[in-house]
């Protein structure tokens, strides 16, 4: 662990807790198969070798190495996950401060410039879904036939209360 900052909660996708469920599950059937041999190293670690101890490092770079190439993606280093993590959920148009937080940056102008490259492709984006809040084709900047340009706009804004 980097800093008693890095332990967090994190959300989870259905997807990964299933799969994190399944791998519990496996893990009950090794200690059971295991016996006197189960040795728990370190309590709690949910990917654990058959005896219960850490996996090796290069036997989880060399699996996850296998999956790639099994599911058709193309090979990368493990450790690049992290990014491949927040490129997406920036690509996704989830806002910084939040991927700051799910990455653990210490601040969001971290993360800014960890992620600066993928700043001109987000601005555009983001240029464009304005486009559209504001009634725009997304081939043009004039609003469409049937909208007023600003027909959205009363949707965000706060009301006479």
């Amino acid at each position: 662990m980097k800093s008693a900052a890095s332990q967090r909660t994190l959300p989870l996708t259905a997807v990964a807790l299933s799969a994190l469920e399944q791998e519990w599950r496996t893990q009950g059937e090794a200690r059971g198969a295991a016996g006197i041999k189960w040795c728990e190293l370190l309590p709690g670690l949910c990917f654990t070798t058959v005896t219960g101890s850490p996996r090796n490092g290069d036997t989880v770079t060399h699996q996850f190495q296998t999956s790639l190439i099994r599911t058709g993606l193309p090979s990368m280093p493990l450790h690049h996950q992290s990014k491949c993590f927040g490129s997406l959920l920036l690509a996704s148009g989830v806002d910084l401060a939040t991927v700051s937080a799910l990455l653990g940056h210490s601040s969001v102008s971290l993360t800014v410039s960890t992620y600066a490259g993928l700043m001109p492709s987000l601005e555009r984006d983001a240029a464009e879904r304005l486009g559209r809040l504001l009634g725009a084709r997304p081939d043009a900047a004039a609003p469409m036939a049937d909208e007023a340009p600003f027909d959205h706009l009363s949707d965000l804004l706060p009301g006479d209360s």
